[in-house]
């Protein structure tokens, strides 16, 4: 009887953990934190002391540079009645979210921000996956909106 309850308890939490995912790339950024920035002022260095290094520095025209920092990240959960016999045939899939942050900060030739801009955007997502049928859908969530700092 032990043995058997205690296979039990195992599939249980198996089955409760087997549902889930999580990815993420970058670091997530704050629309508090890049108001921060100050046109004119705050410099290359000060910027990578609040973000770290960026994802990418390209150079423009002029000998300005621009730092790209980015952030994605996506959770899915499995829906339950994917565990579910027969039924999981005609309904089940995933839901979840997904963020993608990205911050652009334009220098001068002497390493001053000269411009910036941030976007954060989410949705969430819906997957749904039956007998012959795919479907998936997006629904834009704002968790902040889209910022260009007027300083």
């Amino acid at each position: 009887m032990k043995r058997i309850s205690f296979f039990a308890v195992i599939v249980v939490v198996a089955l409760f953990f087997a549902g889930c995912a999580s990815t993420s790339s970058g670091t997530k950024m704050s629309s508090a934190d890049v108001n921060q920035i100050v046109k004119g002022k705050t410099t290359r260095a000060e910027v990578e002391k609040m973000f770290g290094p960026p994802t990418q520095v390209a150079m423009t025209g002029n000998d300005e540079r621009l730092m790209i920092y980015s952030y994605n990240s996506t959770t899915a959960q499995t829906k339950p009645e994917n565990f579910i016999p027969f039924v999981n045939m005609f309904t089940g899939g995933a839901r979840g979210k997904t963020e993608m942050q990205t911050l652009y900060v334009r220098l001068d030739k002497d390493n001053i921000v000269k411009d910036y801009e941030f976007n954060n955007n989410a949705s969430a997502l819906n997957y749904t996956e039956g007998f012959g049928t795919f479907k998936t859908s997006s629904t834009p969530v704002a968790p902040e909106t889209s910022v260009e700092a007027k300083k």
